[in-house]
C-alpha cells in the first residue's frame, strides 16, 4: 500500500519545472530589431510588425542572402520575445535600437 501511494505521489508531482526557459529555442540570445522591413544592420534580425513601421503587416526574421535579405514570417509574440531577449543581453541598451 505504501509503495502505491509513493508511486502515485511521484507521478502526480511530475518533473521539476525549468527555472527559466530561453526566449526562443533557435535564437536563445534574441535578435536585434530590423531598421526596416527589408534590411538589417547585421546578418540576421527581426521585424516586429506590430511595434515597428505603421503597426500593420507580418512580423518576420530577415537573413542576409546573396546581396539581399530573405524574410521568414513569424508570429508577433515570437518577434516580441526575440527583441526583448536581445535587449536583455549585457552591454546592449536598445535605446533607439541602433546598437
Amino acid at each position: 500500500m505504501r509503495i502505491a501511494i509513493t508511486v502515485a505521489a511521484l507521478v502526480l508531482s511530475g518533473p521539476a519545472a525549468a527555472t527559466t526557459a530561453p526566449a526562443d529555442a533557435v535564437f536563445p540570445r534574441g535578435l536585434p530589431a530590423a531598421p526596416s522591413e527589408g534590411e538589417c544592420y547585421v546578418y540576421r534580425c527581426v521585424w516586429d510588425a506590430r511595434h515597428q513601421g505603421n503597426g500593420d503587416g507580418q512580423s518576420m526574421i530577415l537573413t542576409a542572402w546573396q546581396g539581399g535579405y530573405l524574410a521568414r514570417p513569424i508570429t508577433h509574440r515570437r518577434a516580441h520575445r526575440l527583441q526583448a531577449a536581445y535587449c536583455a543581453r549585457p552591454n546592449v541598451t536598445c535605446e533607439g535600437y541602433d546598437d
